[in-house]
């Protein structure tokens, strides 16, 4: 599989963080969240474990064609089956796959964006190779992934549309009782959004929304993030009716779970105002408004900034409504 470089701390304890993809501040970050599931080791030595530390500038000296090649063939012999039976390899290949997306952040925020590239660029190259050689399974895809989001990170748009290009084609053909799938299906339907491809973006997040709710359960709080990523797919693609149907089943998923003052309500409420604008629905959206300056005012009081913005959508939801009296 793919010649990851991880960094000399590798013992993570914790998941991917879940990290929201869309909706104003949400779109600050790519990565979304993988489900919480128990923390093994490992005994398999994944190939991509190649130093225990390596400084930023040295990047490529160990990450020749040799290199990768035995680490490709060391993977093929040594796992096998074991990633498709053994959640515990599942988990450090999610660990490791996390570093290496921290890897390529820190490089990126440290203006060391060519080392950046040639780390994802060297890893695409190794997890093609596997790929041509006709291993497409989960962990091709989560490897494909991760790259993805590596050269999201870095506006790369163009590469990043040949390499969801690769990932759909695998996944398609992936069983949805398989680990990860869920996370990289939403993790491809908020690129999609960005790539301006809706349709695609929509597909995603509903196969994700179906997979998470056979094993959560349709009221688990659990599908909030592909039932939103599919609300603002289908407002994308003009279907605005179901968008906001499927925005009210998250906001009454969330009430349940959280209460009906909790922050959690404030993106969903905010897209569901803003959508009903569109749609010309200005009471509507205003009640939507109303009910976020109600949570911040709860919990930060009526002076907060917060406050402030919401106030500011809340007006325009009344200008668009007596304009709209006015003028139909």
């Amino acid at each position: 599989m793919a010649s990851f470089l991880c960094p000399g701390n590798s013992s993570y304890t914790t998941k991917f963080s879940r990290i929201h993809t869309y909706f104003g501040q949400l779109q600050k970050a790519v990565l979304s969240f993988y489900s919480i599931r128990p923390r093994k080791r490992c005994n398999v030595k994944l190939s991509f474990l190649l130093r225990t530390t390596y400084a930023a500038s040295d990047v490529l000296t160990h990450v020749t064609s040799d290199v990768l090649n035995e680490a490709t063939s060391e993977w093929s012999r040594n796992t096998g089956n074991c990633l498709k039976s053994d959640l515990s390899c599942i988990n450090d290949l999610e660990e490791q796959l996390h570093d290496l997306f921290n890897e390529v952040n820190v490089m990126i925020k440290s203006g060391k964006r060519n080392d950046a590239v040639d780390l994802l660029q060297a890893n695409y190259e190794a997890i093609k190779e596997q790929i041509d050689c006709g291993f497409r399974g989960i962990e091709e895809a989560a490897v494909l992934d991760i790259i993805a989001l590596g050269y999201m990170a870095l506006g790369d748009l163009n590469t990043v549309g040949s390499i969801l290009h690769l990932l759909n084609g695998i996944v398609e053909d992936l069983n949805n009782d398989g680990p990860l799938l869920d996370s990289i299906l939403m993790h491809m339907g908020s690129v999609y959004d960005k790539l301006g491809k809706f349709e695609m973006s929509l597909s995603s997040y509903r196969r994700a929304l179906a997979i998470t709710e056979r094993r959560y359960g349709e009221t688990n709080s659990f599908i909030i993030v592909p039932l939103l990523g599919m609300a603002k797919a289908l407002g994308s693609v003009g279907r605005a009716r179901k968008a906001i149907e499927t925005y009210y089943r998250a906001i009454s998923i969330l009430e349940s779970s959280q209460g009906t003052e909790s922050e959690e309500l404030v993106v969903p409420l905010f897209a569901l105002g803003n959508l009903l604008l569109e749609e010309r629905r200005a009471a509507d959206a205003e009640t939507a408004f109303q009910r976020v300056i109600s949570i911040y005012k709860n919990l930060y009081g009526e002076n907060d900034i917060k406050v402030g913005l919401a106030l500011c959508s809340l007006a325009s939801a009344k200008c668009r409504k007596d304009f709209y009296r006015k003028f139909g």
